[in-house]
């Protein structure tokens, strides 16, 4: 007998762990949530271990089952179809075969990737094969069942977010076409389903809100760090341009700006990368040391502590942009001898992208300027730069200024310092 082919499509995601267990809600109690991949798909078995038993005819002395090929990663398309139709049935989308892992066909990032791992099968398969010559097909009946572990994987935050163990059953009365292979399918589409109505794997999708912000905040054992800034005040643009600095890791450049007297840089972390320690150049050539304290991947924000030199951080706008405001942007585009250009726009939308909330700007920018400033016309921080698209030069997002800091875990405190000459109040 010839049944143990079908076993070899079960490949599934390397082994997961996490002991949480997936509690199966109304598929209706949801609304679609987001884009969701099968990324990877293993059997967890060891060579030997048993997976069930069949018989042929009357079946009445079945035939021990075992695995044979070990421990192993397949990719197997019509378990792959199994989970898309599964979950589009379910209400979510599924983009088609990815280009690279994490992207779909169209470089577009999903909300969430699944990896599962099938860990147990067991099924009970019988053949009449008195029927079969007559029938032209792969005739039986029985049930199947499969322990999944399924480990939910979100691109934004860079991690795991949630593991889920399930057990996925099927089984046929009366003789059916298709056979085993079949039949195992159907187990893991029950599988797939008690994931997709799972309120842990729901929750994991951040649903934006009817006025547009996003219901993701940042982690919330943040250590809280406090660091003075200057209250909000005019700045001249050449005092913009000399608290904007180039940062140096990792062979590239970007760039960064003063917040604290006490040498505080915010930069992107894209800028700094794995980094512990980065260069520092200020607007007159001078370089310094700086150490990267703190960064978060998902928001992509990061904090350097350098020698400020003296130097006076720049003031923090408190209040949202409105569009059409007027807003500058500092830093080195494209090569680092164009440290301190200076650009400007115009502030366009306020987006969510990616799960984040954004300003939206035609000022022109890109590669160099990414963690230099945005300011007001009063020279004031209203975000930094962050993302630019390939072939739309008027098309850039920059990150608000307050979510910079939140994300980082920074509370203001106000700096009892003298203002210099271009941002002392007027008498």
């Amino acid at each position: 007998m010839k049944v143990l082919g079908f076993v070899i499509a079960l490949a599934l995601a390397s082994p997961v762990v996490g002991q949480a267990l997936a509690v199966p809600v109304p598929a209706k109690s949801f609304q679609p949530m987001g884009s969701v991949r099968l990324a990877k798909l293993v059997v967890n078995l060891n060579r030997g271990d048993r997976i069930g038993s069949f018989g042929s005819g009357l079946c009445l002395l079945p035939e021990e089952l075992t695995w044979r090929s070990g421990k192993q990663e397949l990719r197997d398309e019509e378990f792959e179809s199994v989970f898309r139709d599964e979950m589009k049935r379910e209400g979510f989308t599924v983009p088609g075969d990815p280009g690279r892992l994490f992207e779909d066909q169209n470089g577009n990032s999903v909300d969430m990737l699944v990896g599962a791992a099938i860990n147990r099968i067991d099924m009970k398969a019988c053949f009449p094969t008195f029927l079969v010559p007559f029938s032209g097909d792969d005739l039986s009946r029985g049930s199947a069942s499969v322990d999944v572990e399924w480990q939910i994987y979100s691109p934004l935050e860079r991690k795991v977010v949630a593991t889920l163990k399930v057990t996925g059953s099927a089984q046929w009365s009366k003789s059916r076409s298709g056979g085993a292979y079949l039949l195992v399918q159907q187990a893991f589409a029950d599988a797939v389903q008690q994931l997709a109505r799972s309120a842990e794997f729901r929750q994991s999708f951040s649903a934006a809100t009817a006025d547009g912000s996003v219901a993701r905040t940042p982690p919330p054992n943040l250590v809280p760090l406090q660091i003075r800034t200057l209250p909000p005040a005019t700045v001249k643009l050449d005092d913009v341009v000399t608290s904007t600095v180039l940062v140096f890791a990792g062979g590239g450049h970007g760039s960064g700006f003063l917040v604290s007297p006490e040498g505080y840089v915010l930069t992107n972390h894209h800028v700094v990368g794995s980094a512990s320690y980065v260069k520092v150049r200020w607007s007159d050539g001078s370089e310094v040391l700086g150490e990267v304290v703190r960064t978060d991947a998902a928001r992509d924000v990061a904090l350097i502590k350098t020698d400020a030199r003296g130097r006076r951080p720049l003031p923090l706008r408190g209040t949202p942009v409105t569009v059409g405001e007027e807003i500058y942007a500092v830093g080195a585009p494209a090569d680092q001898q164009f440290q301190g250009t200076v650009t400007r726009g115009i502030v366009s939308a306020k987006r969510v992208y990616e799960g984040f909330n954004f300003i939206q700007s035609d000022v022109g920018v890109t590669h160099g300027n990414s963690g230099g400033p945005i300011v007001d016309a009063k020279g004031q921080v209203v975000g930094l730069t962050d993302i630019g698209f390939e072939g739309a030069p008027m098309l850039n997002l920059f990150i608000p200024i307050d979510e910079a800091l939140s994300f980082l875990g920074l509370q203001i405190a106000p700096a009892s310092l003298p203002a210099p000459a271009s941002i002392r109040p007027k008498r």
